[in-house]
């Protein structure tokens, strides 16, 4: 989701099936790569899903993804993701929560990401 504000991402199960299985944001280093003039994505709510066994993140929050709420994901089959399970590329997470998500997942280095 680039440049989308005001979202509820619920009961999804993106497993196995790529890259990232929810990406929120937009920044060089994601998929898109050019993301100049690209509005923030902000206020989303992404919660209760099933996510497991991509090339990258299972959830990944990048920069100018702010005031967003994570909560009660899990890795459903228990694959763990590439990179990170759980991934925020703000600084210090920015203004996102992150909130009982499954314990067992890999996380982004920041200790936010809970």
């Amino acid at each position: 989701m680039r440049a989308s504000s005001f979202n509820q991402i619920n009961n999804l199960k993106t497993q196995t099936n790529g890259n990232i299985g929810t990406y929120v944001g937009c920044s060089a280093v994601g998929p898109a790569v050019a993301c100049v003039g690209i509005a923030n994505s902000n206020n989303n709510w992404i919660f209760t899903n099933a996510i497991a066994g991509k090339t990258n993140y299972g959830i990944g929050l990048d920069v100018g993804a702010n005031v967003s709420i994570v909560t009660n994901n899990t890795l459903g089959t228990g694959a763990h993701n590439g990179k990170f399970d759980l991934f925020d590329g703000n600084s210090n997470c920015g203004t996102n929560q992150w909130i009982s998500d499954d314990s067992t997942a890999t996380v982004s280095p920041s200790s936010c990401v809970k």
